[in-house]
């Protein structure tokens, strides 16, 4: 698979492996952009809780933690978790990130395309939602165009240095599932 600038992408589970590349990556993002749950210095997760965290996504049925590399660099990170009680198991959220470098270069969308095509794989989830800022036009542009839907509106889910910020829900019902 290609970027949209012609560079190789490989999109993957991460693993164990991943831990220390991935801490490196959230604290780069994190600085980043204002569109995550956490800020510069924030993430708070040691190499070792890492590497519990990707064990426990690689032994869950209904849990996937996905890379995007670029030139052997983890440039994207998209982690989702369902349900395990039964009643809830087929539905679940995502978070996507992607380095400011590599915005806008199909990195996101093939990582969206990537957990619904898991999802399809694994025929147990068959509705993915997610939260994102209202003021995020880019990543909206981008859930939409995949097929995600407003479902509603949470006002003042984020304080950042003092001032309240709003979130949509959106979701996606799988095609298969309808």
């Amino acid at each position: 698979m290609k970027t949209k600038c012609g560079k190789d992408l490989t999109i993957r589970a991460a693993t164990a492996d991943d831990a220390s590349a991935l801490i490196d990556f959230v604290n780069q993002v994190s600085g980043e952009s204002d569109s995550l749950a956490f800020g510069t210095g924030e993430f708070g997760v040691s190499v070792e809780q890492e590497v519990d965290i990707l064990n426990d996504f690689a032994q869950s049925p209904n849990k996937v933690y996905l890379v995007a590399v670029v030139d052997e660099r983890i440039v994207g990170g998209l982690s989702f978790s369902a349900g395990h009680r039964p009643r809830i198991q087929h539905c679940g959220e995502f978070g996507l990130s992607i380095l400011k470098e590599y915005w806008g270069k199909g990195i996101g969308g093939s990582m969206i395309d990537e957990l619904i095509a898991w999802c399809h794989k694994g025929g147990r989830v068959t509705k993915i939602n997610l939260h994102v800022r209202t003021i995020n036009q880019r990543a909206i542009a981008l859930y939409m165009g995949k097929g995600f839907t407003v479902e509603g509106k949470h006002s003042n889910s984020i304080k950042i240095d003092g001032q309240y910020f709003d979130n949509y829900s959106m979701g996606k019902i799988l095609d298969s599932c309808v």
